[in-house]
């Protein structure tokens, strides 16, 4: 609403606005939705280089009749001169960058000294989302760490108050998985330690959803994602169930781990909060048994998937 008429923005302008670049692709989602964008001047925001890009009424160039009717000139490509109509004075309190600040804060209170390096009973918690709604599913299920048997489960439902974003993710899980844990201590059922679908200190600032989480509850937590969100591995020496090290220059972070169903897309370990590296890694690696997705975290998966399923 701050760009004038005549001006033009980029994604990432807006982006930036709220205070990290990478909130770009959600910004790009949310002008494409017609109950919002149709409140705003979305058609003032184009792509990098000038060009139109999308628009929510599925026409471009209804888009480019608005800017011309603003005074926007076109070059002979159809792109827009951003040195003459871009504009990027924005003001405001750039939320995101509140939220990495907090982040920063955070880290410095995890801790990798393990509590249970050898643990008997672990979990896994993950998160779904019930289609067409703005609520989730956060899902807990209790395995023995011998077997991966499942013991116990628990699913807790409730309003999702933020986006993805990446990096950010823990403001979006985490109330959810907050409100869930509290009913797994009410009915005595908490894990040693709990395997979390997000990262732990592999994260650009060293704070993922699992470290998030393992800080504000003091439990012992470990992260696992399918994507590499932060550290190197040399990916070309992976061998099923050889953890290969993922490092951040001479720190290790936790590590690249190949299943042994054939796969060739590892999953990324790194410790939460109250796990060594070591821990951490052995861990998960005694729990990959014939899945992608060490036992318990596949569960929780699957049982998440079906509640908001059932609920939609």
């Amino acid at each position: 609403m701050q760009v004038p008429s005549g001006k033009i923005c980029t994604y990432g302008d807006l982006a930036r606005a709220l205070g990290d670049l990478a909130a770009c692709r959600w910004v790009g989602k949310m002008l494409l939705d017609p109950g919002f964008a149709a409140e705003c001047p979305s058609h003032r925001v184009v792509r990098a280089g000038g060009e139109l890009g999308l628009f929510h009424t599925g026409d471009a160039a209804e888009k480019a009749k608005r800017l011309a009717a603003e005074g926007v000139h076109f070059t002979s490509q159809q792109n827009i001169d951003l040195d003459q109509h871009g504009f990027d004075d924005f003001s405001g309190t750039r939320p995101l960058r509140r939220l990495a600040n907090y982040q920063d804060e955070l880290r410095e209170q995890v801790s990798l000294t393990s509590q249970y390096p050898r643990p008997s009973l672990v979990a896994g918690v993950d998160v779904s989302y019930v289609p067409s709604t703005n609520e989730g599913v956060a899902a807990y299920v209790l395995c023995d760490t011998a077997s991966g048997e499942q013991l116990w489960q628990k699913t807790h439902r409730a309003r999702v108050a933020f986006p993805y974003i990446s990096s950010y993710l823990a403001f979006r899980e985490l109330p959810l998985v907050l409100g869930l844990l509290d009913r797994v201590e009410k009915a005595g059922k908490m894990a040693q330690v709990i395997l979390v679908d997000g990262a732990g200190i592999a994260h650009p600032r060293g704070a993922g959803v699992a470290s998030q989480m393992g800080v504000v509850t003091d439990l012992p937590t470990i992260g696992i994602t399918k994507k590499r969100l932060f550290g190197k591995v040399r990916s070309a020496d992976l061998e099923p169930g050889v953890p290969m090290p993922l490092m951040d220059g001479r720190r290790q972070l936790g590590a690249a781990l190949l299943p042994h169903t054939g796969t060739a897309r590892p999953m990324y370990v790194s410790p939460g909060h109250l796990v060594s590296v070591k821990a951490a890694v052995g861990i998960v690696n005694r729990l990959l048994l014939n899945r992608r997705n060490p036992e318990p975290i596949y569960w929780a998966d699957r049982l998440s998937r079906q509640a908001a399923r059932k609920n939609a």
